[in-house]
């Protein structure tokens, strides 16, 4: 299959995906601002057909209540409807005949088998009043691939072309792509149609509720914290929570995640052997304490656990309301934060990577402000961090706990060849965090930071300035900034770390092996010198010497190298050579 031109895909990957990733991450961030499910899946679909020139392509998503594949994205041929493109495709439907081995049809056999699916139009039978009307359309060539979203398939992409040309490595490798965003937008989408359902419910309990006796007045009271609970995604929503029901119901209470972590704790003394005994033990009949599952979205596997001890009665019906309430706020909670690690791993790593390389327009950079929760004045900083490969570049690039226990302030992370890009805000990144990441990351090799820089515009000038400082970095795991380049800032992006190393071995290398056979420092008299603007008095002074002796040792330095330190052209290259010298390391260039 032949894709569009690369000056043209480019030129989609600049408009269409960075909306559709904005959109993807702004969907899951705010359920109540959420952007229609078929208008994301449009946008996958057009950016689909232009780079591809498909006919005619298509987002079956399933259905859960029909147990049936649905059109949800579209961008098809006026045609389309001749051949049953509208038609629902049921997946109890079993094989037929005219499908080469008795396949079901193509969609629902790669929904159930999760694996794409690729044939021509001509290896049907054409009897078959879908596939003829097809060849009458000019369909020849159809590619079907899956929409799988922890290990579950939810949707499929199905496309067509009019030659029978099938897709080659490229073209599946983009369609995969775009299958990965869409099941993070159907399984955002699930998830803000389940946080509208949880609040109707609450807000129907309410009213059922309002005239009620005086176990109403806790319930009200409850549910508007809980509803408040609902829309807050800060990190204390659990304790804050757990808080607000151990209070309306006076009792103990503690929260736990799947795997048995305690996320919050709102307990009397006496109360935690009993809370942590009904955790061990991980059922629902948990002795003295009610022990009820957190679910989130339409998952069936639980987010977690609420305990809560002593055990509520059946008859306490406002209670039990309430706890229901709770776990309810909680699972969803979880739930979203699991999103917000999908849009961590997937979606700000394409918008990073879109950015650094200069690709979006400026109303993408201005939702991307929202998307990053900065503003336009945010000081900003790009690290890179050198590794010998693509794929440990990945590997390092999702490894956001290792970001966090550095001590950095991330905004997002993403791989890019052999470099691991790493954009920061705040104060300057301290040295000791960037050597402490490094001593984290064995994959690292050598790392460089920009300068500090306002507006993510910036970013392309940014990526440029921390990968000169990462090739000037010492390459045992050293750290350069852009900063400290000093006068050949603008040279290093020029040279790679090979000619930094000749150049000052030309330059300085007899000066310093006489340094390493005599003991001497003449290296570091230079240096002084150089910085002094070879003002003999006061580099004398600095260095606590006699003026005398200071010319007796520019005389030796002058011998030992060839240059001539009155000469404006050695001194140039001297400045280079020691601005070189200490941004690589004094060892690195023995």
């Amino acid at each position: 299959m032949q894709g569009v031109p690369e000056e043209r895909a480019r030129e989609h990957i600049g408009e269409d995906t960075a909306e559709i990733l904005v959109r993807i991450a702004e969907s899951a961030l705010d359920s109540d601002a959420f952007r229609s499910l078929d208008d994301t899946l449009d946008k996958i679909c057009l950016y689909v057909y232009s780079s591809l020139r498909c006919a005619d392509v298509e987002i079956r998503v399933l259905d859960p209540d029909k147990e049936e594949l649905v059109a949800r994205g579209r961008i098809r041929i006026p045609e389309a409807a001749l051949y049953g493109r509208n038609d629902p495709l049921f997946l109890s439907d079993p094989p037929v005949s005219y499908l080469r081995s008795g396949l079901r049809a193509p969609s629902i056999e790669v929904f159930l088998r999760a694996r794409p699916f690729t044939a021509r139009v001509g290896e049907f039978d054409t009897s078959s009043d879908r596939y003829s009307s097809m060849r009458e359309c000019g369909i020849g060539a159809m590619y079907f691939a899956p929409i799988v979203r922890n290990g579950t398939t939810v949707g499929v992409l199905a496309c067509y072309w009019r030659d029978e040309q099938l897709p080659d490595r490229g073209d599946r490798s983009l369609v995969a792509t775009m299958c990965r965003l869409a099941a993070v937008a159907i399984t955002t989408a699930t998830i803000a149609d389940e946080a509208a359902r949880i609040r109707s419910e609450l807000e129907d309990v309410y009213r059922h509720l309002e005239h009620d006796n005086k176990g109403l007045q806790v319930v009200q009271s409850a549910q508007s914290a809980m509803i408040r609970l609902l829309a807050d995604r800060s990190a204390r929503t659990i304790q804050q929570t757990a808080t607000s029901l151990a209070s309306a119901i006076g009792r103990s209470v503690m929260v736990c995640r799947a795997d048995g972590v305690e996320l919050a704790v709102q307990a009397a003394e006496e109360h935690l052997p009993a809370l942590r005994a009904a955790l061990s033990r991980r059922r629902t009949d948990g002795g003295d304490c009610t022990v009820i599952r957190m679910e989130g979205g339409r998952s069936p596997a639980a987010q977690g656990s609420l305990i809560i001890t002593p055990a509520l009665s059946p008859r306490d019906e406002y209670g039990q309301i309430i706890a229901a309430q709770a776990a309810l706020v909680m699972g969803g909670h979880l739930q979203a934060q699991e999103m917000d690690s999908a849009l961590s791993t997937f979606a700000l790593p394409a918008v990073l990577l879109t950015l650094c390389h200069g690709l979006a327009g400026d109303p993408q950079i201005q939702e991307t402000y929202g998307l990053l929760n900065i503003t336009e004045t945010t000081a900003l900083y790009l690290a890179v961090a050198r590794t010998p490969t693509p794929e440990a570049a990945f590997r390092l690039g999702r490894k956001h706990e290792t970001l966090r226990s550095a001590g950095w302030r991330w905004l997002a992370a993403c791989a890019d060849g052999c470099d691991v890009l790493l954009l920061l805000h705040g104060d300057e990144p301290d040295r000791a965090s960037a050597r402490h990441f490094m001593a984290m990351s064995p994959q690292a090799a050598r790392m460089g930071l920009s300068s500090p820089f306002i507006g993510l515009d910036q970013l392309p000038q940014a990526l440029k300035q921390a990968r000169a400082a990462a090739s000037v970095a010492a390459t045992d795991r050293g750290v350069a900034y852009h900063g400290d380049f000093g006068s050949f800032g603008n040279v290093a992006a020029a040279l790679e770390p090979e000619q930094i190393t000749d150049f000052v071995t030309a330059t300085l290398g007899e000066l310093r092996r006489y340094d390493a056979r005599r003991g001497t420092g003449l290296v570091d008299t230079l240096r002084r010198y150089v910085a002094h603007s070879g003002q003999i008095a006061e580099t004398a002074t600095e260095l606590s010497i006699h003026v005398n002796t200071l010319h007796q040792r520019i005389q030796r330095i002058e011998q030992v190298t060839g240059l001539d330190l009155h000469s404006y052209r050695d001194i140039a290259r001297v400045t280079l050579a020691l601005d070189m010298l200490r941004l690589a390391g004094d060892t690195s260039l023995s």
